[in-house]
Order: structure tokens, then sequence, then C-alpha cells
């Protein structure tokens, strides 16, 4: 660690840790032979000119005990032999500790600074007394206990002379070494993978609560114009209730820069740094950069997901935008959630990490009970040309426009409709839009793109969750999760205005058909059940509610 910081401007770093390296130890306590060992680079650096200088006449003395050399060093050359010394090349690891068990003193002598000093590490923990010197990082390999404080042949022959002539003390530093391990695997590795982030998944998979950034559209903008039909705040709300903390972050607040992404990616990659989420939740949108996508999941392993209730399929004007923005960096999002069934969508995202998103209600917000309301009108519709913009666009005409048309034609005044968004007639919102839904005994759900299979526009919650029966196209397939009570199915305009001429004087019937609306919507798309079903997806948890539109 010393020597990372050498020549810098400071001697140490909180973010900076030391990994040891580690050693196996042995279970029983080796045979011992009465040999010396020294391995390692064979030069001046290691001191090995020290050893060879004293090795020959420790030999001479003690004619019992024998030497074992094992490494080499093709720039520096040492002409020392003895018969009771054996010299070898590099050997493979594990054959090399098992000279280390055999050995009964080892030196490792280094005159440089060394790094760590594994040899030292190892044959301590094989049981042998080891001599060192005092350098670098060798005092943090084991609990060295015989040290030479002056590193010459002359203290080395002591040390080495000391141990031989002293049977109990050699085998008192052989026990200590042997049975005082200090960097064992368990202790690296688990350090190691407290500090990498990758091991966090393992603890993710287990948690029951997560943290979710949600990056959506909040309504900030216009002033929450929209908050009872933002699928946002429903998805937060259902995450909240069930115990997960979440952070909003509107990305289409006026106080960013919307149109360069760069100011979002940096705001959201600064909530990261600060909040590190298990989940960031892209509500309708993916705006971020490919390389900020690829930081966060790689610095924090948290994973991605998109919701969007936009049609993505053939018939809306915009479809090809809307399927061209969510394959934008599909590789790197973990799963998605569109207002669409998956099994009609044409892309090149995996099919798999598709999922259906049904409009939530929330107890909150579709707290109303419309139903119990005396009514004038015998169906409501409601247009609009993008419900941020809020106002009626000139010369714009879609489906919807068609249907109604139709409707009016084929009616010829015999149903009392009630129609806003058309004719010149601006669009109203949240509770104003609610005072026109209440009068009316029904109420028709389109889509601008025509019907398909399970998209629907998001004010049908807004609709059945206050208690509105609503009258939905067959091809829409929401007879799937709803019966006969609970919703009307139509296939053409004639035949919508059939079944209204018949059921529209019949108030009895309307009020308990529009209870049951309620009800089994908010059983089966309440915002809780919606936002466990994303989790679960997810993070593989425990389900506490059937999700009717997974079969």
């Amino acid at each position: 660690k010393k020597q990372f910081f050498k020549n810098l401007n400071f001697t140490h770093k909180n973010n900076v840790k030391v990994i040891y390296n580690f050693i196996s130890p042995l279970k029983k306590f080796p045979k011992k032979k009465k040999t010396i060992i020294f391995a390692g680079k064979l030069n001046q650096s290691k001191g090995y000119d020290i050893f060879c200088k004293v090795i020959k006449k420790i030999l001479d003395k003690y004619v019992d005990w024998s030497a074992v050399v094992v490494g080499d060093e093709s720039r520096e050359k040492y002409n020392v032999k003895h018969e009771r010394l054996k010299i070898y090349n590099w050997i493979k690891h594990n054959k090399l500790l098992k000279f280390y068990e055999k050995s009964s003193i080892s030196v490792v002598n280094p005159t440089w600074d060394e790094p760590f000093g594994r040899t030292a590490m190892e044959s301590a923990s094989r049981g042998c007394a080891v001599i060192t010197s005092v350098s670098g990082g060798l005092s943090e390999t084991f609990k060295n206990n015989i040290i030479l404080n002056k590193n010459n042949s002359q203290n080395l022959y002591k040390k080495l002379s000391y141990l031989i002539n002293n049977k109990k003390s050699l085998k008192k530093y052989q026990l200590l070494n042997f049975n005082n391990v200090i960097h064992n695997p368990n202790k690296s590795i688990n350090e190691l993978n407290r500090l990498r982030n990758k091991n966090l998944i393992t603890n993710k998979i287990n948690k029951k609560f997560f943290k979710v950034l949600h990056v959506g559209n909040f309504g900030s903008k216009v002033n929450h114009r929209l908050f009872n039909i933002s699928i946002a705040h429903k998805i937060t709300n259902g995450l909240i209730r069930n115990g997960h903390d979440v952070i909003n972050f509107d990305y289409r607040n006026s106080n960013f820069k919307f149109f360069q992404s760069y100011d979002v990616d940096q705001k959201i990659t600064e909530i990261v740094n600060n909040y590190q989420p298990d989940l960031v939740l892209f509500g309708h949108n993916n705006v971020l950069k490919r390389n900020t996508l690829l930081n966060l999941k790689e610095k924090f392993n948290c994973k991605t997901a998109i919701w969007y209730e936009d049609h993505v399929i053939k018939g809306d004007p915009n479809y090809k935008n809307n399927i061209s923005l969510l394959e934008k960096n599909n590789d790197l999002i973990d799963e998605y959630f569109i207002t669409t069934s998956p099994d009609i969508i044409k892309t090149k995202i995996n099919n798999k990490k598709i999922n259906f998103l049904p409009i939530p209600v929330d107890p909150n917000i579709e707290n109303e009970k419309f139903y119990e309301i005396n009514k004038t009108k015998d169906l409501f519709f409601a247009l609009s040309h993008g419900v941020n913009y809020g106002k009626l666009k000139k010369n714009t005409n879609d489906e919807r426009s068609i249907f109604i048309n139709e409707l009016l034609r084929i009616g010829d005044n015999k149903f009392n409709f009630h129609f806003l968004g058309l004719f010149n007639e601006e669009p109203k919102w949240n509770y104003e839009f609610n005072k026109e839904i209440a009068i009316s005994k029904t109420a028709l759900n389109l889509s601008r793109g025509g019907p398909s299979k399970y998209c629907s526009s998001n004010r049908i919650a807004t609709l059945m969750g206050n208690g509105i029966l609503p009258f939905i196209d067959e091809k829409i397939k929401y007879q799937d999760f709803f019966n006969n009570d609970e919703i009307v199915i139509y296939k053409n305009p004639k035949h919508l205005l059939t079944i209204l001429s018949n059921i529209k004087s019949n108030n009895k019937m309307l009020i308990k058909r529009s209870k049951n609306a309620k009800k089994s919507y908010f059983n089966y798309f309440e915002n809780t059940i919606v936002a466990e079903s994303i989790i679960f997806k997810l993070f593989n948890t425990t389900k506490k509610h059937k999700y009717v539109w997974i079969k």
C-alpha cells in the first residue's frame, strides 16, 4: 500500500483496500526433516547472495542438516555447491508446498521493499520457522517472530545456528506459525466479495422490499392536470403501498433541458450514485444514452425496466417511432411492460422480456361511485389529440372521429350522446372530466390506432374504476378478463347502438353492472397488484395475488 501511494501527495485513501494473498492451512502438523529452504528469485534483491555466503558454513558445521533451493535468475549467477544442498529450477506450486511441509527452517530475507512476500506466508503455514528481514510487506504475511534487524551474513548465520541448537525454540516457532495462519481463503474472498458490486445481486434476490428510481412523466410541467390518468403516479403509489421505497424523477420537468439528453443522463446518474436503487424503472420513455445505461448496470448492478402505454402495432400513426424508442438498447433492458398484448407485436426485442401491463386503478384516485348519481345522458366519450397538449388540434381526424360520426348518423337523434373533444368543444380534465362522466349511464372506450388485443385508452381505469359501465370493442379481447355483467362487448357501431337501445332505460340493471365493473376492475387491476407483478417479474419474488392477464 505504501508503494502504491509513493510519490503521490497523500499517503492514505479510504477507498483503497488491501486484499491479501491467502493460503489454505493444513489440518495436521507435517512431519519435519532437518532441512533449510530458500525459494524465489535467486538474486540480491531477494537476499540470495547473503544466503549463499552462510549456507555452506551451516551445512559444514551441522552435518545432519541439509538445504534446498528452489528458483532461478538468468541475470545473476552464484556458484554455491555442497553435497547436502540441492538446487531446483521453478517447480509446480503444489510440489513447492510439499518442500515447505518437510522443511524445518525457511529463509526469506529480501533486501528490497518486498510488496508482500508469499514465500514467507506459505512456508510459515506449513510449519516452518521463518527467518525474515525488515522489508516492505513481509511484516503483514504472518506473525513474524525471527527477524534480521541487520540483513547480513553474520546475523543470518546466528539465527540459523540458534534454531538448530535449540530444538525447543525451533519447535515453538514452527507451531506458532502453523497454528496462526492469518490469511486464509475465507477471509480474503469474503472481503473481496463485499467490495465487488456484482456480489450484491445475491442479496437482492432474497430481499422482500426494493429501492426504485422511477423515471417518468409525473405531470410537473402541466401542473398535475393529468393526475387522475397518470400511470406513473399509480405505479409509484402501488410500489410504495407494497412496502418498496421509491424516488420519482420527472424527466419532463421544465427545469431541465429536455432536448439535451446529456443533462437528463447526468441528473439520473447523480441520483443513482446517491440512492443506489435496485431498479431503475423508465415510465413511457427510454431517454438514457447507452454508455449511461452500461454504467448504471455495471457499477451498481441495478435492474432496468420500461413500461409504455402507447400503441406499438400497425394502426397508430406513431407506432414505428414507438417501437423504435423501445428497441433502443434493448439488450440492456431487463423487462418491458406494455399496454398491448405481447403476442401481437413485431419487434427485435426478445419476446420473453415483453409483458402486458394493465391500466392500473388507485383507491385514492378512482374513489367515486358514479352509479349512485342521477343520469341525463346515455353514452359518454371524450377524445383528445394528446393529453399533454391538452387542446384540440385543428383539422385532425382519426378512426375515433369516424366511429363517433357513424354513431351519430345511425343513431338519428334517438340517443342522448355526451361527446367531449369533438365538434370544437375542448376536452376537460381531472375533476371537470369526472363531472361529465358521472351524468352518463354508459361510456365508450376507444383508443387511437383502432382496436387491438388488450390495447386501451388509459381512461378505462377512470371509467370502470369510478363505476361506469363501458362499451368495449370485441377485438380488444377484454372479455378475457371481464364477463357480461361487468362490461359490454360490441362488434360495430350498429351493434353498439342496438345494445344501448335495449339497456339505457333499465336503471336497476345499469346500476348493478356498473357496480360490478368497479369491483372487478379493482380486484384485477388495482395498482398494488400491477406494481407487485412488475417486481415479481424482475426479482422473482413471492406472489400475493393472481394476475388474471398471465395464463
